[in-house]
């Protein structure tokens, strides 16, 4: 069963909720943030400065429009199968203009700042995923045992 298992193409596993955060409020960061970054040591500072352009320089409809196209293009992508044949993707060059420890700080205090509204949307998309991957991985299983 393990041979025939690793032979067959599976689904991308479900998003969560945090995870389909994580994707919009990146999105959101790169969008406000100029091409070298934000210059300095001082990493608060540099936290301070991303939150601050993120309040000034996204109009509420924007937010709203890269969230929408944003999930879209996330749950669109993990409709996709996984081929475990293929061979992984060379890493890409990141952008360079916030590194992954700010970008997690200024994220993770996002989230939890959010309102309820929002929480229980993200929340309704994750468990969407869910379901999406446990019918792909059941219809898989009714493949396997065919």
């Amino acid at each position: 069963l393990k041979d025939v298992m690793h032979n067959v193409v599976m689904p991308k596993r479900a998003f969560t909720a945090y995870n389909l955060f994580f994707a919009v409020e990146r999105e959101k960061i790169l969008k406000v943030l100029p091409e070298d970054g934000i210059q300095g040591e001082d990493r608060d500072a540099r936290v301070k400065e991303v939150v601050s352009r993120l309040e000034t320089n996204l109009l509420p409809e924007e937010e709203e429009e890269i969230e929408k196209r944003m999930v879209c293009k996330i749950l669109r992508e993990q409709c996709e199968m996984v081929d475990t044949k293929k061979p992984r993707r060379k890493h890409r060059k990141t952008h360079g203009k916030v590194g992954f420890v700010d970008l997690n700080s200024i994220i993770s205090n996002r989230w939890k700042k959010l309102s309820k509204v929002k929480v229980n949307w993200y929340r309704d998309l994750g468990r969407m995923d869910m379901i999406r991957f446990q019918k792909a991985l059941d219809e898989n299983r009714r493949k396997v045992k065919a």
